[in-house]
């Protein structure tokens, strides 16, 4: 199928899919507000999650909190337009929306929307498709069990937030604090990432434009055991190198995991020495295949310690 058919097959499907979407009661209320769920969200890859997950972000958070007064200003947004979603369909899903056929979302709108289609994004093995809506998971929760074909949903990326929280992994987060001119577009930003083990808040990053001038004084916190130097350049094509630091000598694993948290790479898994090693990823995977252009995260670890999450993209 050539390149025009297959925009007008896609054309004529999104037409009779938004056809289908016909208004339903509002899910306007009961947008999401607590720092701990909305980065809850992005951690488990799911609308709806544990509150055992939600209380262990919530009690990071406070930890990092009490040891450093500026982040009680700072909180977590919702990405991008309030309620966009991406929805990853199934390869079979996919070739039914081509075909006009594809039901799955139907139901999902009579019983939570409105919703509307904002965006395709064809991949190798799926479509993306973005809904409006509020961060209710009780609203939202169902979407795995009543829209057939979903692999996937996940919310789109941050830009120009003064003032935000985003989350690595569970224990890994990045503040950033910025000023002059906001939300326009900030003129200065200084970001912050740390790692909380038990009660413990280990300091990974701080850097960005000098930030006495709003009465802020040095961060003190001791650094964590091991981490991520930088990772540079970032974004990359067709490589970055992958600085690492290590307090104590240890075995340790390097990993690349793609949007979905599967794994891609295997960089280090290997007895390392104390101090600074550099790592390049060629962006290929196991099998010397290049990966997609995307978002990806390098995992670290020593010892079978947690994981440290750094996030990266791959652009071609």
């Amino acid at each position: 199928m050539d390149a025009r058919l297959l925009a007008r097959t896609l054309a004529l499907a999104l037409a009779g899919l938004l056809a289908a979407l016909v208004p339903g009661p509002a899910a306007s209320q009961g947008c999401l507000q607590s720092d701990g769920v909305i980065l809850a969200l992005d951690l488990s890859g799911a609308l709806l999650p544990e509150p055992a997950l939600v209380a262990q972000v919530e009690s990071d958070l406070a930890a990092i909190r009490a040891a450093f007064a500026l982040m009680t200003n700072i909180h977590a947004r919702p990405r991008g337009t309030l309620g966009r979603l991406y929805i990853g369909l199934t390869p079979q899903a996919f070739a039914e929306l081509q075909a006009g056929a594809y039901t799955g979302m139907d139901a999902l709108n009579a019983q939570y929307g409105p919703v509307r289609v904002c965006d395709v994004q064809p991949t190798l093995d799926s479509v993306s498709l973005c809904f409006e809506t509020c961060y209710n998971p009780a609203v939202l929760g169902p979407i795995y069990a009543e829209a057939s074909g979903v692999l996937a949903v996940y919310r789109s990326g941050s830009i120009g937030d003064p003032d935000d929280i985003t989350s690595e992994s569970l224990g890994t987060y990045t503040f950033r604090h910025g000023w002059g001119d906001c939300p326009a577009g900030c003129i200065h930003e200084h970001i912050w990432t740390f790692r909380v083990e038990g009660h413990r808040v280990f300091k990974l990053e701080d850097y960005g434009d000098p930030i006495s001038g709003v009465g802020v004084g040095p961060l003190s916190l001791p650094q964590a055991p091991y981490r991520f130097e930088s990772v540079h350049p970032n974004p990359f094509n067709p490589a970055t190198t992958l600085t690492v630091a290590l307090a104590a000598e240890g075995r340790v694993e390097l990993r690349i995991l793609d949007a979905r948290g599967h794994w891609v790479r295997t960089l280090v898994d290997q007895h390392h020495a104390e101090g600074q090693f550099e790592v390049r990823w060629d962006g290929t995977d196991d099998s010397g295949r290049g990966v997609a252009a995307g978002l990806y995260r390098a995992a670290l670890r020593s010892d079978g310690g947690a994981w440290v999450m750094r996030s990266m993209t791959l652009v071609k």
